[in-house]
């Protein structure tokens, strides 16, 4: 089992920019954190999570662990 971070960006909306956040010049940019466990054995995403950026990737690879 691996677990990846990351950012992923989401469309141009006012209301994502609020309650994900935003990256980029000014922040602009909708930006959410992401968490996925990866079954590689399997070759199979096993659980994913979108949250804002305020999570912290090591907090949400817990939640994936409990």
């Amino acid at each position: 089992m691996a677990i990846d971070g990351s950012h992923i960006a989401l469309p141009p909306d006012a209301a994502l920019r609020t309650y994900y956040g935003a990256t980029g010049h000014e922040l602009t940019a909708a930006t959410a954190q992401v968490s996925l466990p990866y079954d590689i054995e399997n070759d199979i995403i096993v659980d994913a999570r979108i949250e804002p950026l305020s999570e912290d990737e090591r907090s949400l690879a817990k939640e994936h662990i409990c």
